[in-house]
């Protein structure tokens, strides 16, 4: 249930708010940074693309503007597949040969591996 009319502690609240003033300069840059918060804030709840804007603002504060730091990104992502595909390719190739070890050692229990 709501009300149109403030109660009294809303009152209060809103007279000592009217009478707060604040004496201590801003820090540098604090207007700045509000405003980003507010913006990452609105990207955020704007909907289901949301996250990539988010991140996508989140690198360019990281890593500063151009292309460069999209190509940064896509090398080191290049890079952790290729050594991924590397270290895959390594374990299948020693599974394959367990496997066929184990294949022969089945068939022909008195054959004698060569390891």
């Amino acid at each position: 249930m709501s009300t149109d009319k403030p109660t009294n502690s809303e009152q209060a609240l809103d007279t000592l708010l009217h009478r707060w003033e604040v004496r201590q300069p801003l820090p540098p840059g604090f207007e700045a940074r509000v405003w980003r918060q507010v913006a990452r804030t609105e990207a955020v709840s704007a909907g289901p693309s949301a996250f990539w804007i988010g991140l996508e603002m989140w690198l360019r504060g990281l890593l500063g503007r151009g292309l460069a730091p999209y190509a940064y990104i896509t090398a080191l992502v290049l890079l952790g597949l290729a050594g991924g595909t590397w270290q895959a390719a390594g374990k299948l190739r020693q599974e394959r040969l367990e496997l066929r070890a184990l294949y022969i050692q089945s068939v022909d229990p008195y054959h004698k591996s060569h390891d």
